[in-house]
């Protein structure tokens, strides 16, 4: 409960003070949208990371020199708990935008932030919004912005983490026609800084890693059409790698 209350305070907190940046970003984005974005990604990444000091999360960091240098790329992370965010956020690449659940687009001051930061907004129910949401990613992807998209589509309940939900191919659209690298990220075990015991935080080990960059237009053709499915593939196994890793550390 400690970890809860902590966390919380320290939200609230910052909320506070960060509403005079906020605003100066929000009118300075009409002026110079990529160096706002920039800006506000370093200072909610400072944030996350301080989120996860309160919380008590530890976590190893691996392969960040996979993050191609000085252009866009889609970071692909597998999806476990709403951590995974705060996890990654902070080390991948500026200016990065990430696709969130369209439910969180009405959540105040953080919509704001998201705003500035180029981030999109799905809405699982409608195909059209979706398709637009594909090529607004692409043409940010063109722009020079990455792009961090969870392809699993929701967050993983399933007890074994190594079991990936599918991945929805026509995201990677983004990818193939932007012309960008894919970065798979692995995340173990951030399902147990919360939602393994919701409500309360527990002080949790997580590691994450990034692993090899690849271009869709470099792999063979059968897998091109089906990239979802062999991004989904990496990640499996760097994640049941980071899951070998973390039990045999613990023996």
């Amino acid at each position: 409960m400690f970890h809860l209350i902590s966390f919380f305070f320290v939200a609230v907190v910052i909320i506070l003070v960060s509403i005079p940046l906020m605003l100066f970003l929000v009118v300075f984005r009409l002026f110079n949208e990529r160096r706002a974005h920039i800006i506000a990604q370093v200072y909610v990444g400072a944030i996350m990371r301080i989120g996860m000091v309160a919380a008590g999360v530890k976590y190893t960091m691996k392969g960040r020199e996979n993050i191609p240098k000085g252009e866009a790329v889609m970071f692909v992370p597998n999806h476990r708990s709403i951590w995974d965010i705060m996890l990654t956020y902070p080390f991948v690449s500026r200016p990065t935008a990430f696709i969130s659940k369209d439910a969180v687009k009405k959540v105040p001051f953080i919509n704001i932030w998201m705003w500035i930061m180029n981030c999109q907004f799905l809405n699982r129910e409608d195909v059209k919004q979706g398709a637009q949401l594909i090529l607004k990613c692409i043409d940010l992807v063109k722009s020079g912005h990455s792009v961090t998209l969870f392809a699993e589509g929701t967050r993983n309940k399933g007890e074994d983490e190594t079991q990936l939900l599918e991945f929805h191919e026509g995201s990677f659209k983004i990818a193939a026609r932007g012309g960008c690298a894919i970065v798979p990220v692995a995340i173990h075990n951030s399902v147990n800084i919360w939602e393994a015991h919701f409500p309360k935080i527990f002080a949790t080990k997580v590691s994450v890693e990034f692993g090899k960059p690849f271009y869709i237009s470099d792999l063979p053709k059968e897998k091109q059409r089906a990239a979802g499915a062999y991004t989904r593939e990496i990640l499996t196994e760097m994640v049941t790698k980071l899951r070998d890793e973390a039990q045999e550390t613990a023996k």
